[in-house]
């Protein structure tokens, strides 16, 4: 099913002028990647991603305190071409919601913990939504400022989640290095990026990953559904360069073109057990683009 979208949104806020180094309070992504084919089977599809996210003005306790929710919503819009009966079993259209609770605690000159639970409703909308379609996840980190040279941030963490239908525990890093206008940022293993940035533009390089589980509502029927998929797990590596411009107002424009080094594509039945080479599956690498608007403020006031 293609995409038809009318998107409109309103962005206010604060009044002043940043640079691209500053967060994003509200952006709307949308990228496309051309028909590519799978590797085992006799099918092919290209697919239109939409993400929007929003993060809400900060709530501060006391002084070594503060607030954040960030919501998040992300379509993935596939249109398969094939006509292997097979292919019915292929998903056209994606909805994942996130809700995250950023909780910023001071602990003292050179150390900040960051906890973020995430609530996740991943599903295709087929059928009534069950505790099938929800992902909870949770993120701990510390992050230390180095006094000797204030440039640095680093910190290490763990992130929990139950995409396997069981709660994993998997290590995570962060790095920042920051001086004038150059920025380099990792948050290992999903994201880094290298950002040159005045208060017009920037550009720069950089990767990132998306890996999630989705409920799938599928039959029941074994004539229908005879492996009995139950999820989907898909999981794209994007790397690229990017241009970004103010247009004004605290408004950015920002494109990215490049190329998808990793693509899974695999079925699960409801034990997440692996079903068989045809299910689990992959696109071939390909080209894509992506264009995004976000609305930013300043990081000293978030």
């Amino acid at each position: 099913m293609k995409l038809k979208l009318l998107l409109g949104f309103f962005l206010t806020g604060y009044l002043f002028t940043y640079s691209q180094f500053d967060t994003d309070a509200i952006h709307l992504n949308i990228t496309h990647i051309p028909n590519s084919n799978l590797k085992n089977a006799d099918a092919r599809a290209d697919l239109t991603e939409v993400d929007f996210q929003s993060f809400t003005p900060t709530i501060r306790i006391g002084k070594n305190t503060k607030l954040n929710s960030i919501i998040n919503y992300r379509l993935y819009d596939y249109n398969f071409d094939s006509l292997n009966p097979e292919s019915d079993n292929y998903p056209d259209n994606l909805h994942h919601f996130k809700y995250t609770l950023l909780v910023r605690q001071k602990i003292n000159e050179r150390w900040n913990a960051y906890i973020a639970p995430r609530l996740n409703i991943r599903t295709d909308f087929k059928s009534n939504f069950t505790y099938r379609d929800l992902f909870p996840a949770l993120t701990a980190m510390f992050v230390k400022d180095v006094v000797r040279n204030p440039h640095y941030k680093y910190g290490i963490g763990i992130n929990f989640n139950n995409n396997n239908g069981k709660f994993r525990v998997l290590p995570t890093a962060y790095f920042q290095y920051q001086k004038d206008n150059m920025k380099i940022s990792a948050f290992i293993p999903s994201k880094a990026s290298i950002t040159f940035a005045n208060e017009k533009y920037a550009y720069g390089f950089g990767y990132h990953s998306e890996s999630n589980i989705t409920h799938l509502n599928l039959s029941d029927d074994p004539a229908v559904n005879p492996n009995n998929i139950t999820y989907l797990r898909n999981m794209n590596v994007f790397v690229y360069p990017s241009y970004s411009r103010n247009l004004g107002s605290n408004i950015w424009v920002t494109l990215n073109a490049g190329i998808t080094i990793l693509r899974l594509y695999e079925q699960y039945n409801s034990n997440f057990d692996d079903i068989s080479d045809y299910y689990n599956d992959s696109f071939k690498p390909n080209a894509y683009f992506s264009i995004g608007f976000s609305y930013k403020v300043d990081d000293n006031k978030k």
